[in-house]
């Protein structure tokens, strides 16, 4: 039974008559199906306790999955600190530790997206978060143990297949542990511990690396998460899978439906395009930042990864701040979803040709925290324009669509192809990697113009969403 929409788009949940209902009386029956009936993956059982309560108990599950998400973020991101003394070890090119850091992790890490989603929508998602929590912090200390460079893009790539399934299972929890009017705000503190994790790495991986060796580094980065797992096992209960959203169940269309749906609306293409342009430069520029800082001024491990991750810390600001400042100027005009992201792009662009361009290492420190205070805008806007434009049954594929596209094309080639550049350069000695960066500031005006484009169509078809829904 599909729901139908008011003229409001709101979907009618499906009812079912009661035992000794008139036809006048109709009382609201959950529709449960085999895969979250109560004994089946954990679901709906009287133990699970912690999460039946309204309290504190949920904010300390949201506390739990957002520490999740920073080591989820610090051993993606880690290996980005050891590059200078991995290559110097293993004797390898630019253009490989760009294959171990990028294009590998995230080729990998999206082929076992899909399975991992299907895996979570159908099984424990508890024991899913905890299952790929260990795999990814195991071989991030296995990284620290390995005697050859093709056995360390190994644990990468094994690290990268577990990452894959910890955000979505967690975002599923988190839909089901916290009411519709404030899962929003539950899921922006799931996020604002990704730049937590990526301190952590740099300002922790830097003075590690620097004191006690790279292997000692990932040993000590992985090990905190298989303690964590075990705390997520016995602590956290699976919570029923729509608590919160009634009895509304919508059939999932085919995904030629959506892809179609995804592919035929200009405003998603540009928006898609934005992003994962945005992904390209956040991915270049976060993994060589670090050796650039060491190569063209000289500084070291231990001075570059403290001072990093002060920089990258304007992005708690900016993150929160994208998408308040944002949502509050769309009561106007609804362009200015698109636009807030142009401008902080069109502004970040000049900050980051100052980072790579200024001889004096402390300013191009602080240009480089305003350069990440700018470009972090994206997140909230970026996003939230995507579940508007596509219709609720079709969010989950539209999103992991989005999730594929950024992590094989702009998380993987924009390390990749700076460190093949670099590699191109190299007869400009330690400044070969300074000009390869450069061309992310091209890039960033690119990803600028699709979300200008995608202004010019967003109201049209915002419009249009709603009144489909309204028909449906």
């Amino acid at each position: 039974m599909v729901p139908k929409a008011n003229a409001m788009g709101k979907l009618k949940a499906p009812y079912k008559k009661g035992a000794g209902q008139s036809e006048g009386k109709l009382m609201a029956t959950p529709i449960v199906s085999r895969s979250n009936a109560p004994g089946n993956s954990g679901e709906g059982r009287a133990a699970p306790t912690l999460l039946e309560a309204s309290g504190t108990n949920r904010y300390y599950v949201l506390g739990l999955l957002a520490l999740v998400y920073s080591f989820n973020t610090m051993d993606r991101t880690i290996l980005s600190v050891l590059i200078e003394p991995i290559k110097a070890e293993f004797r390898v090119s630019d253009s490989q530790m760009g294959l171990a850091t990028g294009l590998a992790f995230a080729v990998f890490n999206a082929l076992a997206a899909l399975p991992l989603g299907l895996l979570a929508d159908r099984g424990n998602r508890r024991n899913v978060i905890v299952a790929c929590l260990s795999v990814w912090s195991a071989m991030t200390a296995f990284g620290g143990m390995v005697t050859s460079f093709p056995q360390l893009v190994a644990t990468r790539i094994l690290v990268a297949a577990g990452e894959a399934g910890g955000g979505p299972s967690a975002m599923s929890m988190i839909s089901d542990i916290f009411p519709r009017t404030s899962r929003a705000t539950a899921i922006s503190v799931l996020f604002l511990a990704a730049p937590v994790g990526g301190m952590i790495a740099l300002a922790g991986g830097g003075w590690l690396a620097g004191h006690y060796g790279w292997r000692i580094t990932l040993i000590a980065a992985g090990l905190p998460g298989l303690v964590v797992a075990l705390l997520l096992f016995l602590t956290v209960a699976e919570p029923p899978r729509g608590r919160f959203d009634g009895v509304v169940v919508a059939e999932k269309p085919p995904l030629r439906s959506t892809l179609g749906f995804v592919f035929g609306s200009p405003t998603l293409r540009h928006l898609m395009a934005g992003m994962m342009l945005i992904t390209f430069v956040l991915s270049g520029v976060g993994a060589w930042g670090p050796s650039f800082f060491v190569r063209s001024h000289g500084m070291s491990l231990q001075q570059i990864g403290p001072a990093l991750a002060l920089a990258h810390s304007t992005a708690f600001v900016s993150i929160f701040l994208g998408g308040f400042v944002s949502d509050r100027l769309s009561r106007r005009d609804q362009r200015w979803w698109p636009w807030t992201v142009a401008i902080g792009l069109l502004l970040a662009a000049p900050c980051l040709l100052a980072v790579l361009l200024v001889p004096d290492p402390m300013v191009a420190l602080v240009a480089n925290g305003l350069y990440t205070l700018f470009l972090s805008i994206w997140f909230g806007p970026s996003f939230g324009m995507v579940q508007s434009l596509v219709p609720p049954r079709m969010r989950g594929t539209a999103t992991a669509l989005v999730y594929l596209v950024n992590n094989i094309v702009g998380f993987g080639l924009g390390i990749q192809l700076t460190g093949l550049l670099s590699d191109s350069l190299v007869h400009l000695g330690p400044d070969s990697l300074r000009y390869a960066l450069t061309i992310m500031v091209g890039v960033i005006l690119w990803a600028a113009l699709h979300f200008i484009l995608a202004a010019r169509t967003l109201r049209g078809e915002l419009a249009a969403a709603i009144s489909d829904e309204a028909k449906a």
